[in-house]
């Protein structure tokens, strides 16, 4: 049997459906990369500032702000890390594996963070385990702020 004309536009329209939802996919995913690139940039920036600029300063700050200013270097490192991570296995990857490729860049930077700490204990410095809490929260963070995008990338999507 062959189809009748009107089966055929059909079709047609939704192919050509199809691939506007690719073209628009492909436009919001690079918006998300984008902000994700930032997202790292900003947070390596942030451990740079502070490991050279403010602890070289010698502030006199009161308990609160020193704790930050010896706990934020490692909750940057790990948004930064595990951000990075994450847009590496992305780009790797098929579609569709963004939540598997979040969970192997935050256990992979928590861990990472966590063993570097142990090393320096036999180096000679103490273990700073508020600094592994730190590490914690930073890919805690990463984890939501890269589901926020992909799931206003989603709602972007449909539209």
């Amino acid at each position: 049997m062959q189809k009748s004309k009107i089966e055929s536009i059909n079709e047609m329209n939704s192919i050509e459906k199809l691939f506007e939802i690719h073209k628009k996919q492909s436009k919001t995913e690079k918006q998300t990369h984008i902000i994700l690139c930032i997202y790292v940039l900003l947070s390596f920036l942030a451990v740079s500032f502070i490991k050279l600029y403010v602890r070289n300063q010698h502030f006199e700050l009161n308990v609160t702000l020193d704790y930050l200013q010896g706990t934020l270097p490692n909750f940057f490192a790990a948004t930064g890390i595990c951000g990075l991570i994450f847009l590496y296995a992305n780009l790797l990857s098929k579609k569709g594996t963004y939540k598997r490729n979040l969970l192997f860049a935050s256990v992979f930077t928590f861990a990472g963070l966590t063993s570097w700490e142990y090393i320096q204990y036999f180096m000679g410095y103490p273990i700073d385990y508020h600094d592994i809490l730190m590490s914690f929260i930073g890919c805690i963070i990463t984890i939501g702020f890269v589901l926020i995008l992909k799931i206003n990338e989603n709602r972007k999507d449909y539209q």
